[in-house]
């Protein structure tokens, strides 16, 4: 968890004046990118260091939403406005308390017959799209064959 509020606190300054130049969108666009990078590494991470690096990263992706809000808040109120909207919005988000999580029932299945595959590829699919609307997002161009390979992503940007 401290690589990841690191980043947070590395990134604000630098963050914030991409926000005023290059505008929330499109910065959030790009820098989604590096928090799915690093929650896909962080899934592949086989050392504590690998694992801070992953999280460092998806860190500095979030980094730009954290700040995206704030100024999207200042643009839609002012002064004392803006304070209350700031102020009583995370107060007051519902997160969940662990007496109220759901109960999750986890079955391991038997079959030593069968190659291993993991258990992440539920998460492939969202991934890869999530990729795709940010490089659309950040771009304005479309990638509409997978698998995204750099030959396709320059192909996308010629």
């Amino acid at each position: 968890g401290g690589a990841f509020f690191v980043a947070l606190l590395v990134a604000q300054i630098p963050v914030g004046i991409a926000l005023d130049r290059i505008g929330p969108r499109r910065l959030v666009a790009w820098l989604a990118v590096l928090a799915v990078a690093g929650a896909v590494l962080e899934s592949f991470a086989m050392s504590e260091a690998q694992l801070w690096a992953a999280r460092f990263l998806t860190g500095l992706g979030c980094a730009a939403s954290f700040m995206a809000a704030v100024v999207l808040c200042t643009r839609w109120q002012s002064g004392a406005g803006a304070t209350r909207m700031l102020t009583r919005a995370w107060p007051d988000y519902p997160i969940l308390r662990f007496g109220e999580i759901p109960a999750v029932d986890v079955t391991l299945i038997n079959r030593p017959e069968e190659r291993t595959l993991g258990a992440g590829e539920g998460s492939q699919g969202p991934t890869v799209a999530a990729i795709a609307n940010a490089f659309f997002n950040a771009t304005g161009k479309r990638i509409r064959d997978l698998p995204l390979t750099p030959a396709r992503v320059k192909a996308a940007l010629a």
